[in-house]
């Protein structure tokens, strides 16, 4: 599993946004622990991005395109039950979710 997360903290850093849905999505249907996959990958991608900008290695552009991949990677992770609910309703409102059509709120 630590394998899945060592690739999501590489996009996260990276700010490959495009491939971190799917990386995400198959880190989920592999049965990894939410709580990790929040806090060991997505934030702490972040965390070395935020490092790397505090000793001059990244700049505000670069760090921004990883806030958005961090914020892709959240999306598909915050609709998702907590530790302790089914797995069956997981996957029931992982796939529900995954349907409904986007819808603009700042009209």
């Amino acid at each position: 599993m630590d394998n899945w997360f060592e690739k999501i903290k590489q996009a996260v850093i990276a700010g490959r946004h495009a491939d971190i849905e799917d990386l995400d999505e198959t880190a989920v249907q592999n049965q990894a622990n939410l709580d990790d996959l929040v806090n060991k990958a997505l934030i702490g991608g972040m965390d070395v991005v935020g490092e790397r900008f505090g000793s001059g290695q990244r700049f505000v552009p670069e760090m921004l395109v990883s806030a958005m991949t961090l914020k892709k990677g959240l999306n598909i992770i915050k609709p998702l039950p907590k530790e302790g609910e089914s797995r069956q309703h997981r996957e029931t409102l992982y796939r529900t979710t995954k349907l409904r059509p986007a819808t603009n709120h700042f009209k």
